[in-house]
């Protein structure tokens, strides 16, 4: 079950984060004996904000997984649905050995490890469930955020995140125009202006980027070699995870 993959935040931290913590807990997520696998479950009633609520609905997301599926370490062609399942176990040329697919551990079930949980989104300050006040979602997650982030790290990089190397100056990145919505098009002309004008530039490298025109590997790169990271919300602030 996928909730609004078509949007990259949620895609993120509502189904790759679970996957991974799920994995997790059962100590499997290490890169050296990790083969996913992953089917989507297709419901017979469509439920609110999935991929198949609209056609359009499910465009978008089918774009956003064949992109971002390597973070998993997933090559996108081995994702399937349940009602649409796509594996084959033969070489070319080779009959079908069998209808079958045989796997050692399976792990089912995202429930409360996504990002919102009860709540309308996890990180909300005050939400009332039922009458009982639901304290935030993500209170305590920290290592396991910075595990996600190290494991999407090495399946795109095939290394752990790293902190900027030392350099004569601060590099200071704008991510600018980061997302489609016009009250979060920011360009931080001013900001960017201002801090040129009082930085020491030989201190200070201080430059925008619009992420939109990049490829997931250059983000990453153009993240880990950041040392202050400014973005509004959007896609860039998936990118500053890292």
């Amino acid at each position: 079950h996928s909730l609004a993959a078509l949007n990259v935040g949620h895609l993120v931290w509502d189904d790759f984060y679970p996957i991974f913590s799920l994995l997790r807990l059962f100590d499997l997520q290490h890169h050296d004996s990790l083969h996913l696998l992953p089917i989507r479950q297709v419901l017979k009633h469509k439920l609110y904000a999935t991929c198949d609520i609209r056609k359009n609905k499910r465009q978008q997301c089918a774009s956003n997984f064949e992109k971002f599926w390597p973070l998993m370490g997933v090559t996108p062609e081995h994702f399937s649905t349940t009602k649409t399942f796509r594996f084959d176990p033969t070489k070319e040329g080779e009959d079908l050995k069998s209808p079958l697919v045989c796997a050692s551990t399976a792990v089912a079930g995202l429930g409360m490890l996504t990002d919102h949980g009860y709540r309308d989104h996890g990180w909300n300050e005050n939400f009332t469930f039922q009458g009982y006040n639901i304290p935030p979602h993500n209170l305590g997650r920290g290592p396991n955020f910075a595990a996600f982030s190290n494991f999407m790290a090495w399946n795109l990089l095939g290394a752990d995140r790293r902190q900027p190397s030392a350099v004569s100056s601060i590099r200071v990145t704008f991510s600018i125009l980061s997302s489609r919505k016009k009250d979060r098009q920011l360009d931080f002309s001013s900001e960017i202006e201002y801090l040129q004008q009082v930085l020491p530039p030989e201190l200070f490298q201080v430059e925008a980027r619009a992420l939109w025109n990049m490829t997931l590997n250059e983000q990453f790169e153009l993240a880990q070699s950041s040392n202050i990271f400014i973005t509004a919300c959007g896609g860039g602030s998936m990118s500053a995870t890292f």
